[in-house]
């Protein structure tokens, strides 16, 4: 659970604090010995750091984070991507814009993040990530169809749907890219 609390805590820009990334990680608090909290963090730490390396997790701040400079998340990528997307609708940039949607999700690949994991943090992730990537994705592709573009359209609609086959919304902007 602790390697999926630090991905979570990436994904919230790292503003985890120490007690709600013990929660989040089931590491039990007992005020009146904190050292038993710190040991099952390092404990924790330690059996993560065997999995991604020694350089993997950074220790300098009060919760663990990842050492993005030597790994790769695909779910922490998908979410830069449509931040990506988001800026590049804002700064009039279509193209870009929906480059980088197809590749939130390409990574995605329609997969439940943090699945089986129902504590708030995780639960609000999971929305919060769904409700970008539909934004996203509608956004682009009735920018790519009053653009005339529906090809681009279709590509990310279509994409879209096999993700999200169960969305309204998507499948009208897919039958409109198609019809187009």
């Amino acid at each position: 659970a602790t390697a999926l609390v630090v991905v979570a805590n990436e994904l919230v820009g790292g503003r985890l604090k120490r007690d709600e990334f013990l929660e989040a990680a089931g590491i039990e608090v007992d005020h009146n010995d904190p050292k038993l909290a710190r040991d099952a963090v390092n404990s924790a730490i330690y059996r993560l750091r065997d999995i991604v390396g020694q350089d993997g997790i950074l220790t300098d701040r009060a919760t663990p984070r990842l050492n993005l400079a030597v790994l790769r998340v695909d779910l922490i990528e998908a979410a830069a991507f449509l931040r990506e997307a988001a800026d590049a609708m804002q700064q009039g940039r279509p193209a870009r814009a929906r480059d980088a949607a197809i590749r939130a999700l390409d990574l995605t690949r329609g997969e439940v993040p943090f699945p089986t994991l129902y504590e708030g943090l995780f639960e609000e992730l999971r929305d919060e990530l769904e409700l970008r990537l539909r934004s996203v994705v509608l956004r682009a592709g009735a920018l790519a169809l009053r653009e005339g573009d529906a090809e681009e359209a279709e590509s990310l609609a279509g994409r879209a749907w096999r993700i999200l086959p169960g969305d309204d919304e998507v499948a009208e902007l897919y039958c409109r890219a198609l019809e187009a």
